[in-house]
């Protein structure tokens, strides 16, 4: 996850017995990455930002990585406003809905559940 301070956070593949490590998503890329979500028709992983304000994705491999959603509206990262951390996720191919879920204040039970249409055709197309 990084230190959330820092644009330090990583996201790395292993085989299933441990082997064969892979950075897929390296350090200065993404802040604190959380709640991976992996869409196998279009091959992409998806996963929420948390400090650093915004719902990402990226091929397998880790290229081509894109920010969806940025909720930071101007503000330096990492945040410190929690109301704009992004933290759950999940995505609905049928539907080309990308759902995720942000952090409220602590314990009051604020945090908002948003969704957002998915307008990158090769979504829609795939599979």
């Amino acid at each position: 996850m990084g230190v959330p301070s820092k644009n330090d956070g990583s996201i790395e593949r292993v085989d299933l017995d441990g082997q064969n490590r892979v950075t897929i998503i390296g350090e200065g890329k993404t802040f604190t990455p959380k709640q991976l979500h992996l869409e196998k028709k279009s091959g992409k992983l998806y996963w929420c930002d948390r400090e650093g304000m915004r719902v990402m994705r990226a091929n397998l491999d880790g290229s081509n990585i894109e920010t969806l959603v940025d909720t930071s509206k101007g503000d330096a990262r990492p945040g410190t406003d929690q109301t704009k951390w992004c933290v759950g996720i999940t995505v609905d191919p049928d539907r080309g809905q990308i759902y995720w879920t942000q952090k409220g204040p602590d314990e009051r039970r604020q945090g908002p559940h948003l969704s957002r249409e998915d307008r990158h055709p090769e979504r829609r197309d795939a599979g």
